[in-house]
């Protein structure tokens, strides 16, 4: 499939499958950048983000756009309020998880600690309805994510780094374990998948323990259907 633009934009062919009116969530939607595309689309967006400062520029950046709802929430296995650790300088690199911040970022200053109301997926579902697709990029966090949805949805995507890649196997498993049957990745920001073709569980967990092996500060997005 051909990548679709949109101005200077190039969307992930993952677009390809989302048609005008469908449901998209966008979690972990910073500025709106992803948003924006899929709402210029025509489809329905749920931009759940959880930092203040991000959550005040999508309001304004959507605020006469119907096809953006914003969530001003994070996400986790179940309700509640949890600690984000905020970089100021670097605000696209916040996070809930302790784990991120010795990663590959280390050096980084998370300098505030902001305190975080959290939903669940399933939560988000139950409130508008199953997504056709679902952008999961939260900073090392995309597991207890995971963990608040029991029940197969829409199309998903997570971000995976090398040294973090035992979470992103385990979540492979989770979703094979929900329903989900057929997989792929993409490396960096490249906007076209590595297969042709979709696969199994056990050969993209193969090609990711390879690529990670090969390239210690590896990342991308694998991808369940």
């Amino acid at each position: 499939m051909q990548n679709r633009a949109l101005g200077d934009k190039t969307l992930h062919n993952i677009a390809n499958i989302i048609l005008p009116d469908e449901l998209v969530f966008d979690v972990g939607a910073n500025v709106g950048n992803k948003a924006q595309w899929f709402a210029d689309r025509g489809a329905r967006v749920v931009a759940v983000e959880p930092q203040p400062a991000m959550v005040a520029a999508l309001q304004e950046r959507f605020a006469s756009n119907p096809h953006v709802t914003i969530v001003p929430k994070g996400l986790a296995e179940k309700p509640g309020h949890l600690d984000m650790h905020i970089n100021t300088n670097t605000p696209v690199i916040s996070t809930f998880s302790q784990q991120w911040t010795q990663g590959r970022f280390a050096g980084q200053s998370w300098d505030r600690v902001e305190r975080i109301e959290m939903t669940t997926m399933d939560a988000l579902v139950a409130e508008f309805g199953v997504p056709r697709y679902t952008k999961i990029d939260v900073e090392g966090f995309e597991k207890p994510v995971m963990l608040g949805l029991t029940t197969k949805i829409g199309a998903i995507s997570l971000e995976f780094t090398s040294e973090f890649l035992q979470n992103t196997v385990d979540l492979l498993w989770y979703a094979r374990g929900l329903g989900y049957r057929y997989f792929n990745l993409s490396i960096h920001e490249r906007t076209d998948y590595l297969f042709p073709a979709w696969q199994s569980v056990d050969v993209i967990i193969e090609h990711l323990r390879d690529i990670c092996a090969k390239d210690h500060i590896a990342w991308g997005d694998v991808y369940a259907v």
